[in-house]
């Protein structure tokens, strides 16, 4: 097998690194979107919509230089590009490198695993969020039928089959 430079070598770390801070760019993104549903901020969520556009393209690019990357690699090696993994690199990267490729490897599975993570708390916060805007509507027009609201004492406030609103046109 064939030994990988230094310039790729960098590269990869580098590649590494910035797949890294992605991964904690959307982290945060996570958290800012929950905190936003959460207090009903609708200006952040605007914001946040732009930013995830911007985050799509810079995912776009990183899938991009990976495969670049993979290709380069692959030549220098002898072998294709779906050949190229981590592991082969390690062992052609010798020692040192294969330290840092190994410690940057270990820290993505961990921020893999968080976003995951996150990613799951966020959806359930939505589809919550989905399910309650969706009750609201059914007790303002009326079309549960059969329910009943309660007030801040969990008292029974008042039948939700007779809806606030008309919806008669």
């Amino acid at each position: 097998m064939r030994a990988l430079s230094k310039e790729l070598i960098d590269e990869l770390t580098l590649f590494l690194d910035c797949q890294s801070e992605h991964l904690e760019r959307m982290l945060g993104f996570l958290d800012t979107l929950r905190e936003a549903l959460i207090r009903r901020n609708p200006t952040v969520l605007q914001e946040m919509q732009e930013h995830l556009l911007q985050e799509s393209k810079v995912r776009q690019s990183l899938d991009q230089s990976l495969e670049n990357l993979k290709e380069k690699i692959g030549r220098q090696l002898g072998c294709s590009a779906q050949e190229v993994c981590l592991s082969l690199i390690c062992r052609a990267a010798g020692t040192a490198a294969e330290q840092a490729i190994v410690a940057r490897q270990r820290h993505l599975a961990e921020q893999a695993i968080r976003v995951r993570q996150q990613h799951q708390g966020t959806e359930l916060l939505v589809r919550e969020c989905a399910r309650l805007n969706q009750r609201y509507l059914e007790a303002l027009t009326g079309q549960r039928e059969k329910g009943t609201t309660y007030d801040s004492r969990g008292r029974s406030a008042r039948s939700a089959q007779a809806g606030l609103l008309s919806v008669a046109l």
